[in-house]
C-alpha cells in the first residue's frame, strides 16, 4: 500500500506576468510613470503625454525581469533652436 501526503509532495511553480510599462525622457534619464496589466490604458497614457515616451512589454518571472520588448517610442527627437 501506497500512501501520499500532499504536504510532503512539493511542486516548484514559477509565476510569470507580463506588465506594459510607459517611461518617459526627463532631462537626462528615463524615468517610469506608470505599469498596467493590460495594454488598453497603458497606451492611452502614452498618447496623452507631450513629452518623448516609450511603451514597452515587460515579462518577469518569479519577480526577476527577463524580457523587454519595446513596441513604440514616441514624441520629440530633437530640439528645433
Amino acid at each position: 500500500m501506497i500512501v501520499c501526503f500532499p504536504e510532503a509532495v512539493t511542486l516548484e511553480m514559477t509565476e510569470r506576468q507580463t506588465q506594459f510599462e510607459v517611461w518617459a525622457l526627463g532631462k537626462e534619464r528615463w524615468e517610469l510613470l506608470a505599469a498596467f496589466r493590460d495594454f488598453e490604458p497603458a497606451g492611452g497614457m502614452a498618447q496623452l503625454r507631450s513629452e518623448r515616451v516609450r511603451l514597452l512589454r515587460v515579462h518577469y518571472e518569479d519577480g526577476k525581469e527577463i524580457e523587454r520588448e519595446l513596441l513604440v517610442e514616441v514624441g520629440a527627437t530633437r530640439k528645433w533652436e
